[in-house]
């Protein structure tokens, strides 16, 4: 009796893995294409057929990307948004939990 759940056990196991790494894969997938595609170059990210890997390894794109964007601004303007957004509600928080439940 102990040795059929036990083989219930290690094949519940063994199907658990395999639907974790499909939902893994699915998930990690997206990030992986992101990644391909930054260094690619642009005739052969909108070239068809779709390939996974690029052919040329193109670094360049990332010096690029931070030396034409502004990123110092994009960073301020974020601190902006989350310090006078999400500050508010923060005060609001702070507030009614130091009045109503505060000793």
């Amino acid at each position: 009796m102990t040795t059929k759940y036990l083989s219930n056990s290690k094949v519940l196991t063994v199907v658990n893995h395999a639907l974790l790494s499909v939902v893994a894969i699915l998930f990690l997938f997206p990030f992986f294409w992101m990644v391909s595609n930054a260094i690619r170059s642009n005739e052969e990210v909108f070239s068809l057929p779709i390939k996974i890997l690029p052919t040329v390894y193109q670094w360049g794109n990332f010096v690029e990307a931070v030396t034409k964007l502004p990123f110092g601004t994009f960073f301020l303007e974020q601190f902006d948004y989350f310090h006078f957004g999400y500050g508010h509600y923060s005060g609001c928080f702070l507030f009614v939990w130091l009045r109503f439940c505060a000793p």
